[in-house]
């Protein structure tokens, strides 16, 4: 036992859970991957609250914050009193003794007053044929019409005709269309029998089956959807078996196939005309569908849909073949199918000729078409053209058909075979001007002696090269016919084609816009042109460079436009070009790496409403960053409701700029501040976060701002240059513009979406004034177990958990109850209130002066809180700054910084002649007397206000020889 492993046998125990469970906790049940089991360890008398995670062992009591991170941990809450090490030994033990007894899972139910328990229903399949008639009559098919009209009724039926479901089209007064499966099934626990709508358990059944099973060596024609295969089967009722599956072209894959093994198939696939999906981005920006374009035809779902089933059947030996459908989008109507080609009369396509078996495509074919449609560009322009005689298209050098030898000159005999060579050289070749080579017109090439000695041997060769016909071109007009050729074939290249719309200048700059680049894994696309020739190679790179076709862009219109769509301008030409002939614009901004779920129902969580605990179970793969959040909340639910509201507001409204920010400082290290507010953030916001330090906030180069939405400051420590950084902070959270400025480069002032986080071991890392509205500020008062830490580590590593905690984002409501017990819209402009970590960051944030007016009205000085000259208060200040070692200032700057500090009035009047300031406490310090207006008094102080002012004097000289 002195070799025992903590994680070896929680594994171990792991693997045992059911049956361990069952022996520690026999009054559990199950609810789903969690096993509900009432506390012995408190008076629990109903289940819910205490849950044990059966995948990876974590538990939790939610009603007493009892938690633990595996089954040792459990044993130990149980049974040891906490102490694990006598919970691991005994919890080893019972695993190597064995013997466990089998466990029968019993279903959790929540208790629900005045509802009835739900029933679970098993479909079953086949079902008696007289139970169609009473479908339209029964409560599932009535609440699924809900007034809706009745479309088409497909029954889908086994080998024999016996029938196992029913799938019924429902059309709304809109005209949208739904249809719905409806199964026969029997409650498992009331053990009654009805009309449910669902489908059968998978796979599904084919539909067309009993047609399939009458007919076994027919032809088979699949269509998509039970309207197409209703419509096919009288049309084509006598050369083809009409099938179809249940889904539509998602639902293939659930399908099964195996009644097909070894048939003779025809697809045909449905001519969808989709575009590419708008990005959460591009809706935001008002970016419409139709301003998207189309997918690529293998690639829509009708004929995505036959390529799978093709696929599948193809292995099962069938022989495939497919409809030859147009591979152009919006040819057709967006989703034309077999039933409006029978309808239409052959308008779209001709029903009959199209499954011809000249017209058909087969499989081999339609899979190569699909691979040269991935593979567009064929290999790069060769630099040389092998100068061979055979297969070169347009220069074959081939004989023609010559009986018999002739003479040339009366001298040379050649044969009937060179002598075609010698015409087709005479006819294609010219002799390049002082050279023993030649150009070759049809291959625009220049061609060598050896290849043409081959052919017509050397006597004809001669013969051939002093023939007065053989034309002589000058090199230079070679070397133009040559380039021009190059240039267009280079034109023409789909490669080169793709560089020039690939690469885009930056014009005035070494850069270059890889827009194949531009989000991917958080890149904005951007390369120098010495890196684009390293990779592209010279030659093609001085293709690219000198090519007229080549797209630039200035350097304004290039970068971070987050209200604009992602990547290049389009017009209904293509690209935006500008009348200067620049693209438009190129925004690198393409959107958080995570948004909300598409298919999540935040709405209805929205209006639940939900408490701590109910946030906790509703958003289970995240509830330790959510306890964290709680935890540097030091439990304070009203301020984690403010940082949670904050939080979200910053993740789904990321361009509106925040005019608040976040201080999270305290001497408690390792509370997790760092891992939520700069780890976990990082990862939301990907490229559009940033985490700087002390010296970035003091630097005047400001270069790591661009292009940020989020900013996290870690240990913001230095006290001395907090008061010089002030306002700069303060303009750069509520400011509409921050200043960019990098080294060696022009500032420029652009549109601020930064939301601030300050982190700090110090307890004021910030200057926080009187009446600030700026600074969320918590101090957090607890260090993070290291085991908790661990898990809120794993949590943000996991795209799940994080996934998942954006959409508690969405979730929230976005209220909060104000100051007067209101609940109101939490924005962008939202106050925070006065935390205690911020009224004490205010008094450490205080300047002299404060410091001193607070400790005299909280009669820390010793002195009487009434009126009094403000020469002897400023006497008073100064003796008080030397023993507090504080800074000092001058009267005038005094007696400026009390005016309407704390309701202090400051007036001058004369005394004897004399001008004089004296210093009037609020009203309701005076023991209710009426505040006169002392400047109206032309004689001097009248005599209360003169008696407080020789009164506080005397106080103040005792006060200086302390």
């Amino acid at each position: 036992m002195n070799d025992l492993d903590f994680k070896t046998v929680a594994a171990a125990a792991l693997a045992e859970i059911d049956s361990l469970l069952a022996e520690w906790l026999p009054n559990g049940k199950y609810d789903g991957h969690e096993y509900v089991a009432l506390n012995p360890n408190r008076a629990d008398k109903r289940l819910g609250s205490f849950r044990i995670n059966l995948n990876n062992g974590l538990w939790s009591d939610f009603a007493c914050d009892a938690k633990g991170k595996d089954l040792i941990d459990l044993y130990a809450y149980l049974f040891c009193g906490g102490k694990k090490g006598q919970a691991l030994r005994d919890v080893a033990e019972r695993l190597r003794i064995g013997n466990f007894a089998p466990v029968q899972r019993e279903r959790f139910v929540a208790e629900k007053t005045g509802k009835k328990e739900r029933d679970s229903w098993l479909p079953i399949v086949p079902f008696d044929e007289d139970k169609l008639n009473h479908l339209e009559g029964s409560k599932s098919f009535q609440w699924a019409r809900n007034g809706r009209k009745l479309g088409f009724r497909a029954v889908y039926r086994d080998a024999s005709g016996a029938p196992l479901c029913v799938v019924q089209r429902f059309i709304d007064d809109a005209g949208g269309k739904s249809d719905l499966p409806f199964t026969w099934c029997k409650g498992k626990k009331s053990e009654e029998s009805r009309w449910i709508s669902r489908r059968v358990p998978d796979p599904q059944p084919l539909f067309g089956l009993d047609a399939l099973a009458a007919a076994p060596d027919a032809p088979v024609l699949i269509v998509e959807g039970e309207k197409c295969k209703l419509a096919a089967a009288d049309f084509f009722a006598a050369r083809f078996v009409v099938i179809s599956w249940l889904g539509g072209c998602n639902g293939w894959k659930k399908a099964d196939w195996s009644p097909l093994a070894g048939r003779d198939v025809i697809i045909w696939a449905d001519c969808d005309s989709k575009r590419v999906p708008l990005t959460v981005a591009e809706k935001k920006a008002g970016m419409l569908e139709t301003d998207k374009p189309f997918l690529a035809w293998q690639h829509q779902g009708g004929m995505k849909a036959a390529l799978g089933i093709g696929e599948k059947l193809h292995e099962m030996g069938c022989v495939v073949r497919f409809v030859d459908i147009p591979r152009e989008p919006d040819v057709l109507p967006d989703g034309y199918d077999v039933a409006d080609a029978i309808a239409d009369n052959g308008a779209g396509m001709n029903a009959y000729d199209v499954v011809a078996d000249e017209n058909l495509l087969t499989y081999d074919s339609l899979i190569q078409e699909v691979s040269v449609a991935a593979n567009p560009f064929p290999a790069p322009f060769p630099e040389k053209v092998a100068p061979n005689f055979q297969g070169v298209q347009g220069g074959e050098m081939q004989p023609e058909n010559h009986e018999n030898s002739a003479m040339l000159g009366g001298a040379v005999e050649i044969d009937a075979e060179k002598q075609g060579y010698y015409e087709w050289a005479l006819k294609n070749l010219c002799k390049i001007d002082g050279k023993e080579s030649f150009f070759c017109i049809p291959m625009c090439a220049i061609w060598g002696k050896r290849e043409i000695l081959a052919k017509l041997g050397r006597e004809t060769y001669e013969h051939w090269f002093n023939d007065p016909r053989l034309p002589i071109i000058a090199k230079p007009k070679v070397d133009l016919l040559i380039e021009r050729k190059r240039a267009e074939i280079i034109a023409q290249d789909p490669l080169y084609q793709a560089d020039c719309n690939r690469y885009i200048l930056i014009y005035g700059t070494t850069d270059v816009c890889d827009v194949q680049k531009m989000g991917y894994r958080g890149e904005n696309g951007v390369m120098s042109t010495a890196a684009l020739k390293a990779f592209m190679g010279k030659q093609r790179y001085e293709i690219w460079e000198s090519s007229p076709n080549r797209l630039q862009v200035m350097k304004p219109d290039f970068g971070f436009f987050p209200f604009e769509t992602f990547g290049i301008s389009r017009d209904e030409n293509g690209v935006a070009i500008t009348e200067d002939g620049f693209v438009k614009l190129i925004n690198t901004y393409n959107g958080l790496p995570f948004e909300c779920s598409p298919d999540f129902d935040f709405e209805s969580i929205r209006r639940k409403n939900l408490s701590f605990d109910e946030l906790i179970f509703t958003f289970e793969r995240c509830a330790t960053i959510i306890l964290s959040i709680k935890m540097l909340c030091n439990d304070d639910m009203k301020a984690m409701t403010w940082i949670l509201n904050w939080i979200a507001h910053r993740v789904r409204f990321p361009t509106i700029k925040q005019d608040t920010a976040l201080v999270v400082a305290s001497p408690v290290q390792g509370a997790g501040k760092s891992l939520i507010f700069s780890r976990l953030m990082l990862r939301i916001f990907g490229q559009y976060g940033g985490v700087l330090g002390q010296a970035d906030m003091e630097s005047n180069f400001t270069a790591p701002y661009r292009d940020k939405m989020y900013i996290c400051y870690e240990e913001v420590s230095s006290q001395r240059s907090r008061f010089d950084l002030a306002g700069q902070i303060k303009d750069q959270i509520s400011g509409e513009k921050i200043r960019i400025e990098g080294k060696g480069k022009d500032a420029e002032f652009v549109q601020n979406f930064i939301g601030f986080v300050y982190l700090s071991n110090y307890r004021s890392p910030v200057v926080v004034e009187r009446d600030d509205r700026r600074f969320m500020v918590i101090a957090p008062e607890t260090k993070m177990p290291k085991d908790m830490a661990e898990m809120l580590a794993a949590e943000i590593d996991s795209d799940e958990c994080v996934q998942e905690f954006v959409d508690l984002l969405y979730s929230l409501p976005l209220t909060y109850v104000d100051e007067q017990g209101k609940t109101v819209p939490f924005t962008a402009h939202t106050h925070p209130y006065d935390t205690p970590a911020k009224e004490a960051m205010k008094d450490w944030s205080a300047f002299p002066h404060e410091i001193f007016v607070k400790e005299w009205f909280g009669g820390e000085l010793g002195l009487p809180v009434i009126c009094c000259a403000a020469q002897t208060l400023f006497e008073v200040f100064n003796v008080w700054a030397t023993r507090n070692k504080e800074r000092h200032m001058t009267a005038g700057r005094f007696r400026a910084n009390l005016d309407n500090l704390l309701g202090i009035k400051v007036y001058r009047t004369n005394v004897g002649g004399d001008k004089m300031y004296i210093v009037v406490p609020p009203e309701n310090m005076m023991s209710g007397k009426v505040l006169r207006e002392l400047v109206s008094v032309e004689h001097g102080l009248d005599r209360y206000y003169a008696s407080h002012v020789s009164a506080f004097k005397s106080a103040a000289n005792s006060y200086f020889y302390k």
